[in-house]
């Protein structure tokens, strides 16, 4: 395609990504969030922090090293405190072999807001599909 060559869609239609993802989504508008699953053990904090240093100090004394084996998942008031725990979360299977499905969601039905970071285990078969081979 040449810089000189109309556009496909014309100047004055306005196309929007996201919104054409939203409505080709498979899944019904009526199915429940995923954070709403009964096998999820939260372990709820009410501790609030200043500065993202704080929230980095506070998730690793606590919540990075239970999450997976006493708890699924982690709430929060503070969204800090979860995108602290979720970037930890992340950045752990960076270095390792992915074990857990990591997931976050906010739940604006409560006051105030639920800030949620939960982990799925992956299982044996799934990952061995994934691995990959040189």
């Amino acid at each position: 395609m040449q810089p000189s060559d109309p556009s496909s869609k014309s100047a004055d239609h306005t196309y929007h990504y996201r919104e054409e993802i939203r409505m080709n989504q498979e899944l019904p508008f009526f199915q429940p969030p995923k954070y709403k699953a009964d096998w999820i053990r939260w372990a709820d904090e009410t501790m609030e922090v200043q500065t993202q240093r704080e929230a980095y100090e506070w998730i690793s004394s606590g919540a990075y090293n239970e999450i997976g084996k006493l708890y699924d998942g982690y709430r929060s008031h503070d969204p800090k405190m979860a995108e602290t725990l979720a970037f930890q979360l992340l950045q752990r299977q960076t270095f390792q072999a992915p074990t857990y499905r990591i997931y976050t969601d906010v739940d604006h039905e409560a006051k105030p807001n639920w800030y949620m970071v939960w982990v799925e285990k992956i299982d044996n078969v799934e990952k061995n599909e994934n691995k990959v081979t040189e």
